[in-house]
Parts: C-alpha cells; sequence; structure tokens
C-alpha cells in the first residue's frame, strides 16, 4: 500500500469516510484480556479496526464484526464504540502505512500524517 503521489484526506482514507486502515482486509484487533484505548472499554475478543480520518482530526472505530474486506460492509450500528486519536505531521513522509504498538500507544503513520492513541491494561 504505497501512496505512488496519492495524499491521505485525498484518493486515500478520504477525509469524512470510514477507512480500513489498511489494505484490502480490514485491521483485525485481538486482545486476550479487557484493554482501554484513548477512552474506549475494549472487552477481550476479537474486532476490527476503522478509522474516521477528518480534516480536524481522526477517530478511532472499533467494531464488532471480524475479518471484513474493506469498509464495503461496515455498519456503524455494529459499533462496539469510537475515540478520538492525537493527529500531528510527521518529522518526514511515511511513504508506507504504518501501525506501530510504542509506550503505550497504537500509532498510524502515513503521508505526512500521524494519528496515535493510548492503550492501557485496563
Amino acid at each position: 500500500p504505497f501512496l505512488k503521489g496519492r495524499h491521505v484526506g485525498g484518493e486515500v482514507a478520504p477525509y469524512g469516510e470510514v477507512w480500513r486502515t489498511g489494505a484490502d482486509e480490514a485491521t483485525t484487533l485481538v486482545t486476550d484480556g479487557n484493554i482501554t484505548i484513548g477512552t474506549l472499554k475494549v472487552p477481550k475478543g476479537s474486532y476490527t479496526v476503522f478509522t474516521l480520518p477528518t480534516k480536524d482530526g481522526w477517530t478511532l472505530i472499533v467494531n464488532r464484526v471480524e475479518a471484513q474486506w474493506g469498509a464495503f460492509e461496515y455498519k456503524q450500528d455494529m459499533d462496539l464504540g469510537r475515540t478520538k486519536m492525537t493527529v500531528k505531521t510527521a518529522k518526514a513522509p511515511v511513504e508506507q502505512f504504518t501501525m506501530s504498538l510504542t509506550n503505550a500507544a497504537l500509532k498510524m503513520a502515513w503521508d505526512t500524517t500521524e494519528a496515535s492513541v493510548q492503550i492501557s491494561g485496563k
């Protein structure tokens, strides 16, 4: 999933549209214990993760339906919940979408955008 001249908020992850947060299959979140992501309490289980990027910020969406292909069948009424992400400009453009878990935070980086949210085991 390289940008190839496209931009987040434009052709890739358009602002105001639910994005599968990756390429092809939507990202799966599996947790073997209860966790908190931002302000969202996530019980032990398997979920699909989406994001909703906007010009003013990003929202992380945890959806109860597992193994979704893209966001084509996404249904908001199946959301476990949503939480705001912190967004900042990356120090350098990131050509390939990257997700990482560091210092108790989930970070997503692509193009000139870095979005993150705190995670704890509570």
